[in-house]
């Protein structure tokens, strides 16, 4: 039997006596690329931040590749790579930061090196990672972000709006390198504002509206509910 990259059934999170996430329920499929809209306001970063660990939900069940977050969190926790919009920039050096977050994982310095050597040739941020991660714009603080993540090959990769405030050369190296890891094998969700993005990376699109996800069938249905 074939386990599902991400399996949530019956999700409810309220704040006070605001439903954001109504009795929600999603199926992604391992290798699938998933772009999911929604208004400000819609849950879009709330059902994020309970997928990568950040936040509490009410009710229902998620797995990551059969591992439920709450029974097996450690497990499914080693699976996923998130981008969170909220993202606390502190005074350590960019390299350190990666080499730290890779240890969290279990990786050591020498088993990630090349790979951030790749990546940050690749956007040409290597001059940058002796600088602390505070004093480098936000686009590029969102990069170093995005390396730290990648540099831990997850099985499944999570970006909450990851090219808000970056600049468009960066955007189409980010857009490039999703397309090639995810046509190997990877699964990624992503969530934007811009339809722009989503039609032109994902092969699935989602509409979290009214707590729930709706399929979108064509280009043009995300303009006829907004």
């Amino acid at each position: 039997m074939k386990l599902e990259a991400i399996k949530i059934e019956n999700l409810i999170k309220t704040y006070a006596s605001i439903t954001v996430l109504n009795s929600l329920s999603l199926t992604v499929h391992p290798g699938e690329f998933i772009g999911l809209l929604g208004k400000n306001g819609a849950g879009k970063t709330t059902l994020i931040e309970i997928l990568s660990f950040l936040r509490r939900k009410d009710f229902g069940d998620i797995s990551i590749f059969g591992f439920n977050i709450d029974t097996n969190k450690l497990d499914a926790k080693k699976l996923v790579g998130v981008v969170n919009q909220d993202f606390r920039p502190s005074s350590i050096k960019a390299i350190d930061s990666m080499y730290y977050y890779a240890g969290y994982y279990g990786y050591r310095k020498r088993e990630v090196s090349n790979l951030i050597k790749e990546y940050s040739e690749l956007f040409g941020l290597y001059k940058q990672l002796n600088a602390p991660i505070n004093r480098l714009s936000t686009g590029i603080q969102k990069i170093v972000q995005l390396i730290r993540v990648l540099i831990i090959s997850p099985k499944v990769l999570i970006l909450d709006e990851p090219t808000v405030g970056i600049d468009a050369r960066y955007r189409e190296i980010i857009w490039s390198k999703l397309k090639e890891l995810n046509s190997i094998g990877l699964t990624i969700l992503i969530t934007s504002h811009h339809v722009e993005e989503i039609n032109h990376l994902c092969s699935r699109k989602l509409l979290l509206a009214g707590g729930k996800i709706e399929e979108l069938e064509a280009q043009g249905d995300y303009d006829k509910q907004a």
